[in-house]
C-alpha cells in the first residue's frame, strides 16, 4: 500500500537503516524483491552492509539470484570492514553461493581490512571444500587465518582434521610457524588433538594421500 503512495523507498530511519536493509536483514525475500522492483537501493546502512552481503549471511539463494540478475555489484565492499559478499559466503561455507560469486568475477585473493582473505575465511569457518575450490580458482595458500597466522596452524590448534587434510594435500608449508612461533604439529600436540598431530607427524614419512588411502591413521 505504501509503495503505491509515492513513498520514498530509500528513506532512512534514525539508525540509518533503509527499508531494503531492514527487509534483507530479516530474511523478507518477497519484500526485498518488491523494494528492488520499485527502485530501492540495494546498498544499506551507508555501505555498512549490502543487500547481497545480508543475503549471503542468510544463505538466501533466491534473493542472491534476484540481486545478481539485477544491478548488484559483487565486488562492492562494506566501508567499515572492507569485506565483500564473497567474504561472507566463504566463511558461511555455501559452495553454490561461493561459486556463483566467483564466476561473476570477484578477485579470489582480495582482503578485508584485517588482511583476511576468502580462503582464510573459509578456513576459519572450517569449510575444506571451499578452500579446495578457491585454490582451483587461484587463491594463494600462504594466506593467513589472522588470529593464528598460517591457516594450517589455525586448523591444527583447533583440531580441524578435515581442514588439515585439505591444506596438507594442497601443499601448504608444514613447517610454517604461527604468531607464537609454534608449528602446526606443535600446536596440535599442545592442545591435545592427537589425531591431527599423528597425521602431521606421519607426513614426514608418507604422502598424505598414502596416509588417508592406506588407513595408516583413522581420519
Amino acid at each position: 500500500m505504501l509503495l503505491n503512495a509515492n513513498t520514498e523507498v530509500n528513506a532512512r530511519d534514525l539508525h540509518n537503516n533503509t527499508p531494503f536493509s531492514l527487509a534483507s536483514s530479516m530474511d523478507r525475500t518477497e519484500l526485498t524483491r518488491e523494494l528492488l522492483r520499485v527502485g530501492a537501493n540495494h546498498i544499506g546502512r551507508e555501505f555498512c552492509r549490502t543487500g547481497l552481503m545480508d543475503a549471503c549471511m542468510l544463505e538466501d539463494k533466491n534473493s542472491i539470484t534476484y540481486l545478481l540478475q539485477g544491478r548488484a555489484d559483487v565486488r562492492l565492499k562494506s566501508w567499515n570492514s572492507k569485506a565483500s559478499a564473497l567474504h561472507v559466503a566463504a566463511y558461511r561455507g555455501n559452495s553454490d553461493i561461493v561459486q556463483a560469486l566467483v564466476y561473476r568475477g570477484v578477485e579470489v585473493n582480495e582482503e578485508d581490512k584485517h588482511g583476511d582473505t576468502l580462503i582464510g575465511g573459509a578456513c576459519r569457518g572450517n569449510h575444506p571444500n571451499i578452500v579446495k575450490f578457491l585454490v582451483t580458482q587461484g587463491a594463494l595458500l600462504d594466506s593467513k587465518a589472522y588470529s593464528d597466522g598460517p591457516m594450517l596452524c589455525y586448523a591444527a590448534r583447533r583440531g580441524m582434521m578435515a581442514m588439515v587434510e585439505a591444506l596438507a594435500s594442497e601443499g601448504v608449508d608444514l613447517n610454517a610457524t604461527g604468531i607464537d612461533g609454534e608449528t602446526a604439529l606443535e600446536l596440535a600436540s599442545k592442545h591435545d588433538h592427537q589425531d591431527v598431530a599423528n597425521f602431521l607427524r606421519l607426513g614426514d614419512s608418507y604422502s598424505f594421500e598414502e596416509i588417508i588411502e592406506c588407513g595408516k591413521i583413522n581420519t
